[in-house]
């Protein structure tokens, strides 16, 4: 099944724009995606991290219909999404097929360019569902700052429903809520800041599968905002994170990310881990490339 679908997304361009050149139907399509890969040392000396890649195509239909299909690649490669949408206006939109669940960091701001760290949080990826992409529908749109969604996925033999609520308050600032529910609840609040210069960032979230709390707050100052003709980008930041399982774990991070240019990031950080008779130290460097 899986092969059936991934040779459905990888085809998706080149049927649109033969397509396209045959009948002039004006059907448009969009890629984008994204590609990183690391080095990390600790006290065991250096290890590569695993890279990933993922592309998606959006294409847009007649009468408001559109098609999104993406893979991903890191051990292997899987269709993470594929989905038709129906669009009536913009507060009022169906999707039918496998998706995405937007909850947590790492399925939300899991391009390079939305977070800071080479190595996303370890603990948050424990706190979310295990699997985020399921099969199901979705009711989703917009009203004014406020965005909102409401999936029904299907999760092994079960039901899940997704519930998600998000307002942007101005052109920088913006938070969201998410309900994860399978039988078990998890719930994630977050909020975000952007601007050219001070990048804010900030993710809470609890699962009662696991009798667990993760939360991570990280800031970014751009340098080069002060630096009259410096080209690029250049974000000093720190990140902090917390863990209640059994225990507390703490985790600091600071770091450099380089943007020479916007499809471009180039990534260093020392962290340090803190937890019941165990601190861990470890660095790493990474790249990461964005489509748009």
């Amino acid at each position: 099944m899986y092969r059936i679908l991934i040779l459905i997304v990888a085809a998706i361009p080149f049927w649109v724009s033969a397509h396209d050149v045959v009948s002039g139907s004006g059907t448009a399509f969009a890629l984008n995606g994204y590609g990183e890969v690391g080095l990390l040392k600790n006290d065991e000396g250096w290890s590569a991290l695993q890279p990933r890649l993922l592309l998606g195509c959006d294409i847009s239909l007649k009468y408001d219909w559109s098609v999104f299909g993406e893979v991903e690649y890191t051990d292997k490669l899987y269709a993470t999404q594929l989905y038709v949408q129906k669009r009536f206006a913009d507060y009022a939109k169906l999707r039918f097929g496998k998706m995405t669940a937007p909850i947590g960091m790492a399925n939300i701001y899991d391009n390079p360019m939305d977070h800071f760290t080479v190595v996303m949080p370890p603990d948050e990826l424990v706190v979310l569902p295990v699997e985020a992409n399921l099969v199901g529908a979705s009711f989703l749109g917009e009203m004014n700052s406020l965005s909102y969604e409401v999936q029904g996925l299907v999760s092994g033999d079960s039901l899940a429903v997704v519930a998600r609520l998000a307002n942007r308050f101005d052109d920088c600032l913006d938070a969201a809520v998410t309900w994860f529910f399978d039988g078990k609840t998890t719930v994630s609040a977050e909020m975000n800041y952007l601007s050219d210069a001070l990048v804010g960032r900030g993710i809470a979230t609890y699962s009662s599968r696991h009798s667990m709390f993760n939360a991570g707050c990280e800031i970014g100052y751009n340098i080069f905002s002060v630096i009259s003709g410096a080209k690029g980008q250049l974000f000093a930041f720190g990140r902090y994170d917390f863990t209640h399982r059994d225990f507390n774990i703490n985790c600091m991070t600071f770091g450099v990310n380089y943007r020479p240019v916007s499809p471009i990031v180039l990534k260093a950080e020392f962290s340090r881990h803190f937890e019941p008779g165990n601190n861990v130290r470890q660095f790493a460097i990474g790249i990461g490339v964005s489509l748009p």
